[in-house]
């Protein structure tokens, strides 16, 4: 009998262990931190940025530059008081977001242009036109 006791009990415990791990470890984040998965394509002539934002309004997001650092960032407030509803249970939640990407220096920052599509923000990091000339060849004496 206390072996079976014993084995439940290890059992309860072990679950309990596991919810835990799956919990997102919220207590551990900042509150309203999202992570906000990114990809980067490379166009030959200029760089794909393509921020995956579902539900974020354009005048939520700021996007920045400098010091050859792009910024994207937004914060979205979600006001519960306003309608003046009785919520008997609110999941949703206040969300900031900052993330900075360090950029090339064959980026024509001048150039940079965004667009909200869909969810997606997708940012265009054009390339540099200019041409680096190629040194001639020569040949080079050993002494």
């Amino acid at each position: 009998m206390i072996k079976e006791e014993l084995y439940m009990w290890l059992t309860n415990y072990k679950k309990s262990f596991l919810d835990f791990l799956n919990d997102d470890f919220d207590f551990m984040s900042p509150k309203g931190i999202q992570d906000v998965p990114v990809n980067i394509k490379d166009e030959g002539t200029s760089f794909t940025l393509e921020a995956y934002l579902p539900g974020i309004k354009k005048e939520d997001i700021s996007i920045s530059l400098k010091n050859d650092y792009l910024t994207i960032s937004y914060e979205s407030k979600y006001d519960t008081e306003e309608k003046g509803d009785k919520y008997l249970r609110i999941e949703r939640k206040d969300i900031s977001f900052s993330r900075s990407f360090r950029l090339s220096t064959n980026i024509d920052q001048n150039k940079i242009k965004s667009e909200l599509k869909d969810g997606v923000l997708i940012i265009s990091l054009p390339k540099k036109t200019e041409v680096v000339e190629k040194a001639q060849e020569k040949k080079i004496s050993i002494e």
